[in-house]
């Protein structure tokens, strides 16, 4: 089921547009981070260097976002174990 487009409004300024999107990106980024978190319990099987990995991608990806808010980023994404 594809999601409805939420209607802009044609008086939206570009600060107004620019708070509406980044803020429910920013939720949904936050939300994806605490399920990464949430694979530590009990029921999972790990080692230091994979946790490793995980927090230098998340750092990267933090570190990429905030360049390209500077207008400085590569817009290049990869992980893997």
């Amino acid at each position: 089921m594809a999601k409805k487009k939420r209607e802009i409004p044609k008086e939206e300024t570009k600060a107004q547009c620019f708070r509406r999107v980044v803020s429910s990106r920013v939720v949904k980024a936050l939300k994806a981070i605490r399920l990464v978190g949430s694979v530590t319990g009990s029921s999972y099987e790990y080692d230091p260097s994979q946790i490793a990995s995980i927090n230098a991608a998340l750092t990267e990806a933090v570190a990429k976002a905030m360049a390209g808010l500077e207008g400085k980023s590569d817009g290049r994404d990869s992980f893997s174990m």
